[in-house]
């Protein structure tokens, strides 16, 4: 399989050095000439698109250079980036890609932007270029959708056909499109072809430690815990760490289970976006956990999380809009050294058969704490595929192999509720009894610093057209 892969970008930008830069691909037209003319008048590619982004309230560039290409230039030469004239008949695989910094929505729905007090709106599938366009119903050219930083699940499978099916009105097969995601997916209806850069968040965090101690946005130096920064003497005053960030039904659960068994009184937890809710849709994921006949008491204590929210612990100085998108370097580590165990919080809990690993996974691991994960069903068989180590029998893991949700959360709560009957005394002797497993995991993240996330993409890739 020695086929080179090429990626497309008709629209360049060339800067006062000379230098050249591939512009987006997914961006409307009028947007692509602001952007040539202020870079050509000594504007980044990155200043010019802040000048548009600064007139609009909303999310301009949805489709953007989010991870793909950067990878791209750092392990495949110079001359795999072409135009369109760089096309020609040989046995390269020509990608066009589409990066996604929101939803998939983006490809679906229609969008709109205001430049110079002209608003304009427009869909993905009437932007793609005249040249592009035919070159991708030849099957000459891939459409390749990297959706790398979201889980996939099943009630995506709608939003794929839906993408299919787009395509497919332009004369585009669906076997000529490619979705990079971040965790294996299965549509056996489709025609899309899929694939994963799943260890991608794990490569970032790893890179960014090399970069610590630093001042991040948050207003604090960043920094994760250190060997040298753990004090056996010290018993600390905190059990549990939690971050929740956009509330989710699992993460209204998360709440619920921390008001029933007075963690906020012992432990450090964030309740931050809202999401939208209601007191009364949060009683109704609550009982989605409980049953129907579920404890009425759920509805009093709905309208206490309603009300508790936005709990937090280091973002009050932020804007609403800015308590979102937080990027890999917010480390506080003091929160680490003064708790015990992370209760890991990832993005999905309840879809999908395949386990997803964010940030919010790597921290604990880049900071020395044993945790709880609640997430995918077989998250913690993924780590333990990827050389990291848990910490059963202390905790019982079994409600990683429990696929239903309610069963799982069941058993995870149980481990909670049994941590947090421990004395802090005995807790404090059993982390210390596995500081070898911490320093452990910590280290077997580094070893992901200069792995290329996207390796096993081509790979894939190659083998789906040769």
């Amino acid at each position: 399989m020695d086929s080179i892969l090429k990626l497309v970008y008709p629209d360049w930008c060339q800067h006062s050095s000379g230098y050249k830069d591939p512009i987006p691909n997914g961006l409307h037209p009028v947007l692509v000439r602001h952007i040539q003319a202020t870079v050509s008048e000594g504007k980044t590619l990155v200043e010019a698109q802040q000048l548009i982004q600064a007139q609009n309230s909303t999310q301009v560039f949805v489709h953007n250079h989010n991870n793909f290409l950067g990878y791209h230039k750092r392990y495949y030469p110079e001359s795999t980036l072409v135009g369109v004239d760089g096309i020609i008949d040989d046995d390269s695989i020509y990608l066009y890609p589409v990066e996604i910094r929101t939803t998939l929505n983006s490809l679906l729905s229609t969008m709109n932007f205001v430049l110079d007090e002209q608003r304009h709106e427009y869909m993905f599938a009437d932007i793609i270029p005249t040249a592009i366009l035919a070159h991708l119903r030849t099957g000459k050219v891939k459409l390749l959708i990297n959706y790398v930083h979201e889980p996939m699940a099943p009630v995506d499978q709608i939003n794929f056909t839906n993408v299919e099916d787009s395509m497919s009105e332009l004369g585009v097969d669906g076997s000529d499109i490619i979705v990079v995601g971040g965790n294996k997916f299965r549509h056996p209806t489709s025609k899309i072809k899929f694939t994963d850069g799943g260890i991608l968040m794990g490569q970032q965090m790893a890179a960014d430690m090399d970069s610590f101690p630093r001042q991040t946005a948050l207003g604090y130096y960043s920094d994760f815990v250190r060997e040298s920064d753990l004090d056996q003497s010290k018993v600390r005053s905190k059990k549990f760490l939690c971050f929740n960030r956009t509330m989710k039904p699992h993460r209204f659960m998360i709440a619920y289970l921390a008001l029933k068994h007075k963690l906020l009184d012992n432990s450090i937890f964030s309740f931050i976006n809202p999401n939208g809710v209601t007191a009364h849709s949060i009683h109704h994921q609550l009982r989605h956990y409980y049953g129907l006949d579920s404890n009425p008491e759920l509805e009093e204590i709905s309208s206490t999380i309603f009300n508790l929210i936005p709990y937090e612990i280091d973002t009050q100085h932020l804007s609403v809009t800015e308590k979102q998108s937080f990027g890999n370097e917010n480390s506080k580590k003091e929160l680490y050294l003064d708790t015990y165990l992370h209760l890991t919080s990832e993005t999905r809990f309840d879809s999908g058969d395949y386990p997803f690993l964010s940030e919010k996974t790597y921290r604990p691991l880049i900071n020395l704490q044993p945790f709880i994960f609640i997430g995918n069903h077989h998250s913690l068989e993924k780590l333990h595929k990827m050389g990291f180590k848990t910490f059963h029998p202390f905790i019982n893991e079994d409600y990683d192999l429990e696929e239903d949700p309610k069963k799982r959360m069941a058993m995870i709560e149980k481990e909670i509720e049994t941590f947090n009957s421990k004395p802090i005394e005995e807790i404090h002797q059993w982390y210390y009894s596995i500081t070898d497993i911490l320093l452990h995991n910590q280290c077997q993240v580094q070893t992901l610093k200069n792995v290329n996330p996207y390796k096993e993409v081509y790979f894939d890739i190659r083998k789906m057209y040769e």
